[in-house]
């Protein structure tokens, strides 16, 4: 029975040592800033400075930049990167150190990028001739 006894704890300290080595490899990993610019847009609207944003506050935001797209398009957008109702947008600006950054504009042109930007509001062709009326009178109000 000794010997069971002996065999059980040397089994629960092999299993401890493996949970800490675990930890050890995770702390080790280094994390670098690859997207500065999106981590400082980041930090803009995360007020509290916690490293993420609300689901509902991200939505919002969406909402408010006037691209015309309809409640269910932003939220099945956000449901792409959303985890637990929050962005915790870290996991999007950094990367582990010893791997290279890939910039995603790469093989984007200008044009293709004043498309993209400019959301459904290229649908609707009327939008073209009220754009500087439609942002003048657009009212958003941000609460965080």
């Amino acid at each position: 029975d000794d010997n069971k006894h002996k065999s059980k704890k040397s089994g629960d300290s092999d299993d401890q040592s493996d949970q800490s080595r675990k930890k050890d490899k995770e702390r080790s990993i280094k994390y670098i800033t690859a997207y500065p610019d999106l981590l400082l847009s980041f930090n803009y609207f995360d007020q509290t400075q916690c490293g993420y944003i609300f689901e509902k506050d991200i939505e919002e935001l969406f909402f408010c930049l006037g691209l015309r797209l309809s409640r269910s398009q932003i939220r099945k957008l956000t449901e792409k990167f959303i985890t637990r109702d929050s962005l915790y947008y870290r996991k999007i600006t950094d990367r582990q150190a010893d791997l290279a950054v890939i910039n995603p504009y790469e093989n984007v042109t200008e044009d293709q990028l004043a498309l993209l930007a400019q959301g459904n509001k290229s649908l609707n062709e009327t939008s073209k001739n009220k754009n500087a009326e439609t942002v003048s009178k657009t009212n958003c109000h941000i609460v965080m």
